[in-house]
């Protein structure tokens, strides 16, 4: 009767000239391709065939443990430019976020670590270029900077390039870094009235006139609605309900990997219906009047808005005015602010902005202004 070897994963019995070999055998994924580990064992080097199985078994599982969290000592030779490049080449990321990690990538990381071995950075390092930032770079940098640091040692440990994610031993330094002045600046009326004066006349030329009046009604929407910029480019024809008078927010113009395209809204509770004021009502009436096109603010040319532009025209506008800038997104905290300071309570502003928590509706974007905080000391003046 014929002798029966057990099977086993990963190993292959083989017979050859007589003799009866045990061959370790996987393949396995690394930074240069696909790679295959073997390791032959003799039966003849045992004193039995079952011994020999048991000793490539044991080799096999030391093998494979050692590549499941270690990776093989010949695997380790990425530089962090060519694991930063493998990492940004993953098709799910936007191409803004690409653009955005590119930029900070080779301001704050590339010039001192560029050309080294990843394996050889350790936690100190890391944390030492974060506190560089940490006098001139706001909070909000260094996290990004940190965050990045976090993906590429992520993508590097999946390539076998590094043993283990240093970045989880790194103490992210706090700012020291206060702007002379707050970015979100409140815009009064009389600001906003001026910018729409300066829009009708824009200039003399039809298409950049066209562009400039429906600019106009995009603001006057964003400015009594609280949309997200972003929110306010996608709107169709099918999100407006005039009879009902409210829009329905449920998706956004971003960009995937291919660039700009319409997109899912930002989170969730992005998704949502908002009344329309008069204004906004009439703004929206105007805007559909103006085209026929399923979305509601195409320019001339047939392409929707995105920030660039209404940034670049916003800051013409304002400069021939002799108007104090301000940017679309500006509006959106003007409205959440407005509504704060009217006594709209949290939870309402919180669902009409599209925000997950009221922590952030009143933390970030609420800000009170110079006339109510006057209102404000004056009622104290009176009790004493």
């Amino acid at each position: 009767m014929a002798k029966t070897t057990r099977k086993e994963k990963y190993i292959v019995r083989q017979n050859k000239n007589n003799k009866v070999y045990f061959v370790v055998k996987f393949s396995y994924i690394t930074a240069s391709g696909k790679k295959t580990y073997t390791k032959c064992f003799t039966a003849s080097d045992y004193s039995s065939e079952s011994e020999c199985l048991n000793a490539a078994c044991r080799h096999r599982d030391i093998k494979r443990a050692e590549l499941a969290s270690a990776g093989f000592a010949e695997d380790k030779n990425l530089t962090m430019d060519e694991c930063f490049q493998i990492h940004v080449a993953k098709k799910h990321m936007p191409a803004n976020t690409r653009r955005l990690m590119e930029s900070n990538y080779k301001n704050y990381i590339q010039p001192d670590f560029g050309t080294r071995s990843i394996s050889s950075i350790t936690a100190l390092e890391i944390e030492e270029s974060l506190t560089v930032l940490r006098n001139d770079r706001s909070d909000d940098v260094i996290n990004r900077v940190y965050s990045l640091w976090r993906a590429i040692i992520s993508t590097a440990r999946k390539l076998r390039a590094v043993r283990y994610n240093v970045t989880e031993e790194v103490q992210v330094p706090k700012s020291r870094y206060y702007p002379k002045e707050k970015t979100t600046k409140y815009i009064t009326d009389e600001t906003f009235r001026k910018a729409l004066e300066e829009l009708s006349h824009f200039s003399k030329r039809e298409p950049a006139q066209y562009n400039a009046t429906l600019l106009s009604y995009l603001l006057i929407v964003c400015r009594y609605t609280g949309l997200r910029p972003s929110e306010a480019f996608a709107l169709k024809r099918s999100n407006v309900n005039l009879e009902g008078k409210s829009i329905r927010i449920d998706c956004a113009y971003g960009s995937d990997e291919n660039g700009r395209a319409i997109v899912a809204t930002k989170t969730r509770n992005s998704i949502r219906e908002i009344p329309l004021t008069f204004a906004a009502e009439l703004a929206l009436r105007s805007a559909m009047a103006m085209s026929a096109n399923e979305f509601i603010f195409t320019k001339w040319q047939g392409k929707l808005f995105n920030s660039t532009d209404v940034g670049n025209t916003l800051a013409t506008v304002c400069k021939r005015g002799n108007i104090e800038r301000f940017s679309i997104y500006s509006l959106r905290h003007q409205f959440s602010s407005d509504m704060i300071t009217s006594n709209v309570d949290p939870r309402t502003v919180m669902e009409l902005m599209g925000h997950c928590s009221t922590e952030m509706t009143i933390g970030t974007y609420a800000r009170s202004s110079e006339e109510v905080k006057r209102k404000a000391l004056e009622e104290i003046g009176k009790r004493s």
